[in-house]
């Protein structure tokens, strides 16, 4: 369409309003999106931040894994067709540090992937309960909560009101 300014045109536009389960649904796809659609730009870009380092960290932490349970095994065959018991009493010291070693990496990876995931995770609940509005509308009724600061701590009040 082109407009000349010579002839009345009427232009409608179709507005859909906001909500949080789309900023939800954003979030549970990219972590951040849903901040960055309702406008919390910085605070999208930090959560997506984190959870890109913390999954790129926890995918280091796997292979590291990888590394130290492949050595744990093919020292362990090594240990098993070990025939001279004085040999295997002095290889086994090194079997256990080995073992301990790929167990260490495990936890490790573990507690990256579980941290990678809880920042996940929190975008998701942050983009549904911090909504702006603070409100969800649920057939007539307004669910609301308000976050209340006493002094000495945060409360989250829910109100529902009809």
């Amino acid at each position: 369409m082109l407009l000349s300014g010579r002839e009345a045109t009427t232009i409608d536009f179709k507005l859909k309003p906001k909500t949080r389960v789309k900023a939800a649904l954003r979030s549970i796809v990219i972590p951040g999106w849903g901040q960055r659609y309702y406008g919390a730009k910085t605070k999208g870009n930090v959560m997506f931040i984190g959870a890109l380092v913390g999954g790129a960290t926890a995918g280091i932490m796997h292979l590291r894994f990888d590394n130290k349970r492949d050595d744990y095994l093919n020292f362990l065959k090594r240990y098993e067709n070990e025939r001279s018991v004085p040999e295997k009493y002095l290889m086994l010291a090194e079997l256990y540090d080995r073992q301990q070693d790929a167990y260490d990496a495990e936890q490790q990876r573990n507690i990256v992937g579980a941290i990678a995931a809880g920042i996940w995770v929190y975008s998701v609940l942050d983009a549904m309960l911090f909504f702006p509005d603070y409100g969800i509308s649920i057939s007539g009724a307004n669910l609301s909560f308000v976050p209340e600061y006493d002094g000495e701590s945060v409360k989250l009040m829910g109100r529902l009101k009809f």
